[in-house]
C-alpha cells in the first residue's frame, strides 16, 4: 500500500480548520501560521498529513510550549532541526478532531522557515517540478513498497537539483521572485493590465520583509520611511492636526516597523499598529519592548483585518492608499470611518496626482551586490507602463541572477487620483471636512506626497 496519495483539493481546507484552531489555543503568542510541505502545494502527490509552521517571536517560545501542552500537544525537541520544534498531538480528543498534521514552532528569523517557504513558494510557481516530483514519488513507491528510507533517499537527487535550482534567487531562499524563462520576457503583453501581472511583490515574505525592513530603518534616505527628524516633524503636525487629548486611541495602518506607532504610544497616546508583513511586525513589537511602551501590533492584510473600535486618529501613511484598486482603497475608507469614533479624523497620505511619470512607456537598468530584490549580484531591468484610461502606472521589474543568469520577475501597479478625485472618494465614504494639505507637516516638501484629514 502506498503512503503517498495524488493532490486532494482537500488539504488546503484542512489547513483553514488547523489555522483556526491554532489560532485559537495560541492567541498572541503567533504571529502566523504557514501550510508548508508537500500538501501546500497543488497538484502534488503527498502524504495525507498536513505540515504547518507556527510562526512565532523569539524569546515567547515557552509560553507557546505552555499552551500547545494544555492543548494536547508533546513536545518532542527539534529533531535534529535546529530552529524548528516539533510537537505531537497526544489527547485522543484532540486527534479525533482535527486533520492529520505535524505541527512545527519556528521563531520568525527561523532559517528552518525560510527554507520551508522558499521550497512551497517556488514549487507553486514551477508546475514543471510538481511534475516531475510527484511522478518520481509514485515510481518510488511502486518500486519500494513501504521502505520509507529508500522512498527517502531515491528522491533526494531531484530534491537537491530544485534547491539548487532555489538558492540562485537568494540567500538561504528565503525569498523567491518569480522563476520565469527569458522567453516570458520576449513575450510578456504590453501594455500590462494593471493588477493582472504575477510575480506581485512578496511584501509578506520574511527574506523581502527583512530586506525592506533594512531600508526602512535606514537614515541615509527617505524611500521606505522617513528619517527620524522628519518622523518627529509629522508627528507634531498631525497631533496639532487631530487636536487630540492625551489618552486618545490612534489606529496606524501599514504601520510599517512601528516607526509612528511606538513614538505616538510613548508621547501618551495608545496606539495599534497593523501590517502584513511578519519582519516589520517583529521589529515594531521588539521595539516596543525596548522602549517600554505599550503598542500593539497585529500582522494581517488591512483589506479584511478588523480595526478595532473607538479610535480617535487613524493614520495610512506613505503612499500606501495609492498601492490598492480603487475598490479596495474605497472599501479601506469606508471601514476606517465605521470604526472611528464621533468626532474622530483620519488623515491619509497618498501620492500627489504630479508625482506620477504619464510617460506612456519607459525602461531602467541598474546592477547591484544587494539590494531590495536580492541578497546576492544582480542586473535589475525595470520597466514603467503610464496607463492614460485607469490613470495606473504599472512596474515590471526582472532581476538576473549574476551567478546563474536565471531571470525572475516581480510587479506593482499604483494608482493615481487627481485632487478633486481624492475629495471625491473621501467623501463618498462617509467623511466631511475634507483637507488636502501639501504636506504631512503642513509645508509643500515637494517629496511627492500629500496629506489629506477628514472627520465624521
Amino acid at each position: 500500500m502506498s503512503f503517498v496519495e495524488p493532490y486532494n483539493p482537500e488539504w488546503p481546507r484542512s489547513f483553514e480548520r488547523l489555522e483556526r484552531y491554532f489560532l485559537d489555543q495560541l492567541g498572541d503568542c503567533v504571529l502566523k501560521i504557514e501550510h508548508v510541505g508537500s500538501t501546500s502545494i497543488p497538484g502534488m502527490t503527498a502524504k495525507p498529513i498536513i505540515d504547518i509552521d507556527i510562526v512565532i517571536e523569539p524569546g515567547s517560545f515557552e509560553e507557546v510550549r505552555r499552551r500547545l501542552e494544555v492543548a494536547g500537544y508533546e513536545h518532542q525537541g527539534d529533531l535534529g532541526v535546529p530552529t524548528r520544534d516539533a510537537f505531537n498531538p497526544v489527547d485522543p480528543r484532540t486527534i479525533k478532531a482535527l486533520p492529520k498534521h505535524h505541527p512545527y514552532v519556528c521563531p520568525v528569523d527561523s532559517p528552518e522557515l525560510a527554507r520551508h517557504i522558499g521550497f512551497r513558494d517556488f514549487m507553486r510557481r514551477s508546475p514543471e517540478y510538481v511534475e516531475r516530483l510527484s511522478e518520481v514519488k509514485r515510481l518510488l513507491c511502486e518500486r519500494q513498497e513501504n521502505d520509507r528510507q529508500a522512498y527517502v533517499d531515491g528522491k533526494a537527487p531531484l530534491y537537491e537539483e530544485i534547491r539548487g535550482h532555489i538558492r540562485h534567487f537568494g540567500a538561504d531562499a528565503e525569498e523567491l521572485p518569480k522563476p520565469i524563462e527569458w522567453l516570458d520576457i520576449v513575450q510578456r503583453p504590453n501594455p500590462p493590465e494593471p493588477w493582472a501581472e504575477e510575480g506581485k511583490i512578496p511584501w509578506d515574505d520574511p527574506g523581502f520583509g527583512r530586506r525592506m525592513l533594512r531600508e526602512h530603518l535606514s537614515q541615509d534616505h527617505d524611500k521606505a520611511s522617513r528619517r527620524t527628524r522628519l518622523i518627529d516633524q509629522s508627528i507634531s503636525w498631525m497631533l496639532d492636526t487631530a487636536d487630540l487629548k492625551p489618552g486618545a486611541q490612534i489606529l496606524d495602518l501599514a504601520c510599517g516597523p512601528g516607526l509612528y506607532s511606538n513614538r505616538l504610544t510613548g508621547l501618551g497616546y495608545p496606539t495599534v499598529g497593523l501590517d502584513f508583513s511578519p519582519a516589520s511586525i517583529h521589529h515594531a513589537r521588539s521595539e516596543a519592548e525596548q522602549l517600554g511602551v505599550q503598542t500593539t501590533f497585529h500582522l494581517g492584510d488591512i483589506r479584511t483585518a478588523p480595526f478595532g473600535q473607538g479610535n480617535q486618529l487613524v493614520l495610512f501613511l506613505y503612499g500606501e492608499f495609492n498601492v490598492f484598486t480603487k475598490a479596495d482603497a474605497a472599501a479601506i475608507l469606508t471601514k476606517a470611518r465605521q470604526n472611528l469614533s464621533p468626532g474622530g479624523m483620519l488623515i491619509v497620505e497618498p501620492g500627489a496626482y504630479e508625482s506620477f511619470n504619464q510617460t506612456p512607456h519607459r525602461t531602467f537598468w541598474n546592477t547591484s551586490r544587494h539590494d531590495l530584490f536580492s541578497d546576492t549580484p544582480h542586473t535589475c531591468l525595470s520597466e514603467f507602463w503610464w496607463d492614460e484610461v485607469t490613470q495606473t502606472e504599472t512596474t515590471r521589474h526582472y532581476i538576473i541572477d549574476a551567478e546563474s543568469g536565471y531571470p525572475s520577475a516581480m510587479s506593482a501597479t499604483a494608482q493615481a487620483y487627481s485632487d478633486t478625485e481624492y475629495v471625491s472618494i473621501f467623501q463618498e465614504c462617509g467623511f466631511t471636512d475634507v483637507i488636502i494639505h501639501p504636506s504631512l507637516t503642513g509645508e509643500d516638501e515637494r517629496g511627492g506626497f500629500l496629506a489629506i484629514t477628514g472627520r465624521i
